[in-house]
């Protein structure tokens, strides 16, 4: 009788075992799916916000202060210097000049200096949405 017992606490045990791997494996399927989603939703946005860009490009109307430093970040990153690239996209998106704003006691007022910021400081990126 106890043989008995032990056979059907073993065979439950190796129900149980295989329910936990049934779970395990239906909740590593959506992981995937959550992050095949939101992998592809980036895809979708980055596609999208690229072409106003590609837009200028083929028009050949693109600033050549922007096309420089955009060529910079290509080069680096064909070379697999992605530290030089990730540090000229930050001087394309957000330039290297003194912010045009400042902030007193009394409240927001316009820097005395903005006029001396040379094309190659601005932030191109936040001048507009193409950009």
């Amino acid at each position: 009788r106890s043989q008995a017992i032990q056979k059907t606490q073993k065979r439950k045990m190796m129900e149980i075992e295989k329910k936990e791997s049934i779970i395990k494996d239906l909740e590593a399927k959506i992981n995937y799916e959550i992050k095949r989603k939101k992998e592809l939703e980036k895809y979708k946005q980055c596609s999208q916000n690229i072409k106003p860009l590609l837009a200028l490009l083929q028009e050949r109307q693109l600033n050549q202060v922007i096309l420089d430093k955009l060529f910079k970040v290509m080069v680096f990153a064909e070379n697999r210097d992605l530290l030089n690239a990730n540090d000229r996209y930050i001087d394309l998106s957000i330039g290297n000049a003194a912010w045009p704003m400042g902030l007193t006691m009394v409240g927001i007022h316009q820097r005395t200096g903005k006029s001396a910021v040379a094309p190659t400081q601005v932030a191109y990126i936040l001048n507009d949405e193409i950009s």
